[in-house]
C-alpha cells in the first residue's frame, strides 16, 4: 500500500492563514457592499446646505422638513463666497478595502475588526442645485443681461477648481412674473392718463421700482432656460411651493446615495446562462481521420441565422448553394461587380411546405447586401 505523504507544517500553515485572510476579506467586502444598499445608503450621504438657504424662513423649514432626519451640514464657507447663487450639494462617506490591513501574511498580522479591514473617506459629489428668486430672473430679463445667466450657474473660480456638474431651480417665477405685468400695465395706464390731461401732474413722491421696467413674459424666461440647457447642459426647473423645492432635494439625495449601488449592479455579470438556442454557439470536435471537425455545418448554421429575418430554412437554402464561408467568400471574389455579388444570395429560392402546396420565394436583396457586406467589406464602421 502506498504510503501517505506528509504534510509540511510550514505549508500547512501558510494555507490556513491565505484562508483566514480570505474569509476576513469577504467580510470586509460584505460590510462595504452592505454600506451601498438602498436601505443603507443614505446613511453615509449629509446634504451641505447654503447658510442663505438655511437662513430663509420659507425655504430652510421647507427643505429640512422633507429630508426625514437626513444629515444635514453647512455648506463650506470659501465655497459660499465662490458661489454667486446659494447651492445645494452633496458629501459621500466612502467605504473601501484596506489594502495595508492584509499586507503582513507572515506574522499572523489580520485586521482585528471589519472596521480596521476597511478605509473611509469622504468625496465631495459633483451634482450641486442651485437656487433662484424669480425676481432676480426677472430683473436679468428687464435689464438685457440674460447672458450674465450662465456665468451665475458655472462661477470661473469654482468649476477650475472642482468637479461641477450644476443644476438650477427657479422658485416663485410665476409671482413676479405677474408683478412685472401689473407694474407695466400700470405705468402705461399712468402715461396715458397723463398724456389726456390739460394740466401737469404733480410729480411723485416717491420714484416707483417699476416705472422704468418692462413687461417680463413666459416665453422670455423659457427662451432663457433654453440657451441655458443648450449651451451647458443645465437642467433648470421651475418650482413655485417651497414644499416641492423639499421632496426635490430628497429625491436628488436618494438619487445620489444609491448611485454606486445601481452602476455596480449594472456591472455585475447575469447569474444565468445562455440557452442553448441561436446564439449559444456550436461545439467543434476533431475527426478521427484528421478532416473537418465535427460540427461545423452547424456552426456555419447558426452564424447564418444571427442574421435579422434569417429562419433555420433560409440557412439551409444558403448552406446547399455554399456548403462553407469559404465557398461563399469565394463565389464574391469571382463577381466582376457588388451588384452582381449581391445576387449570389438574393436570388437564391428558399422551399416552404412540401408536395402541390408548396411555395417558393427569392432571399431578396436586402439579406443579399447585409451578408455580402459582412463578408467582403472592410470599413469597419459599417452597418449592417
Amino acid at each position: 500500500l502506498a504510503q501517505p505523504m506528509a504534510t509540511n507544517p510550514s505549508n500547512a500553515a501558510a494555507a490556513k492563514l491565505v484562508a483566514k485572510r480570505q474569509k476576513a476579506e469577504k467580510a470586509a467586502l460584505r460590510r462595504i457592499r452592505k454600506c451601498m444598499q438602498p436601505r443603507e445608503c443614505l446613511k453615509h450621504v449629509a446634504v451641505l446646505l447654503d447658510d442663505r438657504i438655511a437662513n430663509d424662513q420659507r425655504l430652510g423649514p421647507s427643505i429640512t422638513g422633507c429630508l426625514n432626519g437626513q444629515q444635514v451640514v453647512p455648506l463650506d464657507a470659501d465655497e459660499q463666497r465662490l458661489l454667486p447663487l446659494p447651492a445645494i450639494r452633496w458629501r459621500r462617506n466612502v467605504h473601501a478595502l484596506d489594502p495595508a490591513a492584509f499586507a503582513d501574511l507572515a506574522h499572523d498580522a489580520l485586521p482585528s475588526s471589519l472596521a480596521a479591514a476597511s478605509v473611509e473617506f469622504e468625496e465631495l459629489e459633483s451634482d450641486s442645485l442651485l437656487i433662484m428668486d424669480g425676481r432676480q430672473l426677472v430683473e436679468l430679463i428687464q435689464q438685457k443681461r440674460q447672458s450674465e445667466l450662465s456665468s451665475l450657474v458655472f462661477p470661473e473660480q469654482l468649476v477650475s477648481t472642482n468637479r461641477w456638474s450644476p443644476s438650477l431651480v427657479v422658485y416663485d417665477l410665476e409671482l413676479h412674473i405677474t408683478q412685472s405685468s401689473r407694474a407695466a400695465e400700470g405705468n402705461a395706464l399712468r402715461a396715458k392718463m397723463l398724456a389726456n390731461s390739460d394740466k401737469p401732474a404733480a410729480p411723485p413722491a416717491k420714484k416707483p421700482k417699476a416705472s422704468t421696467a418692462d413687461q417680463v413674459t413666459r416665453l422670455q424666461c423659457e427662451e432663457a432656460f433654453v440657451s441655458l440647457q443648450l449651451t451647458r447642459g443645465v437642467t433648470v426647473r421651475v418650482l413655485e411651493d417651497p414644499v416641492q423645492l423639499g421632496k426635490l432635494v430628497y429625491c436628488l439625495t436618494k438619487a445620489i446615495a444609491e448611485r454606486p449601488f445601481k452602476a455596480a449592479r449594472l456591472e455585475s455579470v447575469f447569474s444565468f446562462h445562455v440557452g442553448a438556442g441561436v446564439g449559444a454557439g456550436c461545439r467543434l470536435e476533431e475527426s478521427a481521420d484528421g478532416g473537418s471537425p465535427a460540427g461545423i455545418d452547424e456552426l456555419w448554421r447558426c452564424q447564418l441565422q444571427c442574421f435579422p429575418l434569417v429562419t433555420a430554412e433560409v440557412a439551409r437554402t444558403i448552406m446547399r448553394a455554399y456548403p462553407s464561408p469559404g465557398h461563399l467568400i469565394r463565389a464574391y471574389a469571382g463577381c466582376a461587380s457588388a451588384e452582381e455579388a449581391v445576387k449570389l444570395v438574393a436570388d437564391l429560392q428558399v422551399c416552404k411546405g412540401t408536395g402541390p402546396l408548396s411555395t417558393a420565394r427569392r432571399l431578396g436583396p436586402e439579406l443579399g447586401k447585409r451578408i455580402y457586406a459582412f463578408y467582403s467589406s472592410r470599413d469597419p464602421n459599417q452597418v449592417l
